[in-house]
């Protein structure tokens, strides 16, 4: 992702369409109800909503799903280590701004590795611990999930 001016490149834009298409397909219907599915945004628009807004049945609650597929880790500019760097300072705070303005926890669900629709590393991170466009091992490392295996929403958390 090209950060400085917060617009993927046309094969990002397309491997995270296939990734989002993966995460919306391990929310069970019999649990979940999709409330807004992935859409394409417009080449214009500078910033973009969560992908998903997904409703728990059981409970009522209501979270938001940022899906981001990348090839590889990148080399972390200041932990120097294995980094998902998966958004631009501009679109967090703007992610930021969702989470709160609509009252509804969003998390980064992000691929790693592989192919968009069978990612070798998933991780599922709230936006809480994901405040820089770079996510260290000791932030996503406790955030791992299995990848074929449905979402479990329970007491704010999702796994």
């Amino acid at each position: 992702m090209r950060l400085e001016d917060d617009r993927p490149d046309e094969t990002e834009r397309r491997n995270n369409i296939k990734f989002e298409r993966l995460v919306s397909g391990l929310f069970s219907p019999e649990h979940y109800a999709i409330e807004r599915k992935p859409v394409t945004p417009a080449a214009d628009q500078p910033y973009r909503d969560p992908d998903i807004i997904i409703k728990h049945k059981k409970s009522n609650q209501r979270f938001a799903v940022v899906c981001v597929f990348r090839q590889d880790f990148s080399q972390g500019q200041s932990v120097g280590s294995d980094v998902i760097r998966w958004s631009s300072p501009n679109q967090i705070k703007h992610y930021q701004d969702f989470q709160s303005s609509k009252k509804l926890p969003v998390f980064v669900v992000a691929g790693v590795k592989g192919f968009p629709d069978n990612p070798e590393h998933m991780y599922c991170i709230p936006l809480d611990s994901a405040k820089t466009p770079e996510i260290p091992p000791s932030v996503y490392g406790g955030h791992r999930k299995p990848v074929n295996k449905p979402f479990f929403y329970m007491n704010g958390k999702l796994k």
